[in-house]
Formats: structure tokens, C-alpha cells, sequence
């Protein structure tokens, strides 16, 4: 989209007809007209989303395991302790 300074007015994309810098569809044809600034908002959170998403990752990848000795007793359950002797079935 072309803008003509003067007129305030830009040409639409399919049928190349001035239209209102404005307008949300063309007139002329019906087309939906796309907003920059609404494409560059939306842009600009997925990226912003993107980013929070690698830094949780980060943060969680550098600081999630504290002590990495204790991680690998904890995958595997404790036996139950088995007593010395037998108990006493008579007493």
C-alpha cells in the first residue's frame, strides 16, 4: 500500500483504487484492507511471548536442578529396610 501524503489515502491492493488511509475495507472492491500497525502489535507479542517462554526454559534449565547428586537417588525408590533377624513368632 502506497501512501499519498496530501490526500491522506492509500491505493488498494486489489483493485489499486485510492481509499481512506483508514479504512478497514476498500469500497470500491470489498477487500480487507491490512492494518501495519495492527500486524507489527501482533508480531511484536508472539516475539514477546517467544522470548519469556526461552527465558523460562533458560532459567529452568541453569537453576531447576540445585544439587545434581540427589537427582538420581530420587528417580529410583527406596528399598524398604529388611529387618536383622526374623521376629519371634512364639513370644
Amino acid at each position: 500500500m502506497t501512501g499519498t501524503p496530501d490526500t491522506g489515502s492509500t491505493l488498494c491492493q486489489r483493485c489499486l483504487q485510492p481509499i481512506a488511509a483508514r479504512a478497514r475495507r476498500c469500497p470500491h472492491c470489498g477487500d480487507v484492507q491490512r492494518n501495519q500497525v495492527r500486524r507489527f502489535t501482533m508480531l511484536l507479542g508472539i516475539a514477546g511471548l517467544a522470548l519469556a517462554l526461552v527465558l523460562v526454559a533458560l532459567s529452568l534449565f541453569l537453576h531447576g536442578d540445585v544439587d545434581p547428586d540427589t537427582a538420581d537417588d530420587s528417580a529410583q525408590p527406596a528399598a524398604p529396610a529388611q529387618p536383622a533377624k526374623p521376629p519371634a513368632l512364639d513370644r
